[in-house]
């Protein structure tokens, strides 16, 4: 297995910033895969399986997967290979964010804005109730993005929301998350109805 060498913050500037994902999962090389076994995860995420986990995957692998895989295929087998899981809700909806940002990035626009609608769903409702501070933020801003591109609200309507959270939060740091999101927020009003999520032009990155 690939293991990617050394990053910078650079990755945060790039286009998939708008989902709030990032490199090395929105590469190839962020997502494990035995060819043989069809056993695949995220990087780093082949360790702690519990033997539920291990007997439901093999069970499912032994009657659904047939190798070799293009990289729809294996985005669908993650999918349904992380279904059999035990993940917080926070993992599964990034989960999805970034299945979401690899379809559009395969040119798949209504199979990405599909699963944003998923994701907006589950961070609407986890925004009903507590939840740490950064995730709140990244919640809120993600949020507004996807109700913007999928035509539920304008970036006009949504945008002070998100606004407000970032100046309502505890992080002061001038290089602190929130401070990072306030820098993105002039691009969630250059978002259009549908397409794809790329407010700028893509020059880089993932």
């Amino acid at each position: 297995m690939h293991v990617p060498a050394s990053y910078g913050s650079y990755i945060y500037g790039w286009p998939s910033k708008y989902d709030q994902v990032f490199w090395p999962l929105t590469v190839d090389q962020g997502i494990w895969f035995c060819e043989q076994s069809g056993f695949i995860a995220f990087i780093r995420d082949f360790d702690g399986l519990t033997d539920g986990e291990r007997g439901a995957i093999k069970a499912y692998l032994e009657k659904h997967y047939q190798g070799p895989l293009d990289t729809r295929q294996k985005l669908a087998l993650l999918e349904a290979v992380y279904v059999l899981r035990e993940k917080p809700d926070d993992f599964r909806n990034k989960l999805v964010r970034v299945l979401a940002r690899w379809y559009q990035d395969l040119g798949d626009h209504e199979k990405a804005n599909q699963l944003r609608g998923q994701a907006l769903a589950q961070m609407r409702e986890a925004l009903a109730g507590d939840l740490p501070e950064p995730t709140r933020l990244e919640y809120v801003y993600v949020s507004c993005n996807y109700d913007v591109l999928l035509g539920n609200t304008t970036a006009k309507d949504c945008m002070p929301k998100v606004k407000k959270a970032i100046e309502a939060s505890t992080d002061k740091d001038p290089d602190g998350y929130a401070a990072y999101l306030g820098t993105l927020l002039d691009d969630t009003a250059r978002i259009t109805r549908g397409g794809t999520l790329d407010p700028l032009p893509r020059d880089k990155g993932g």
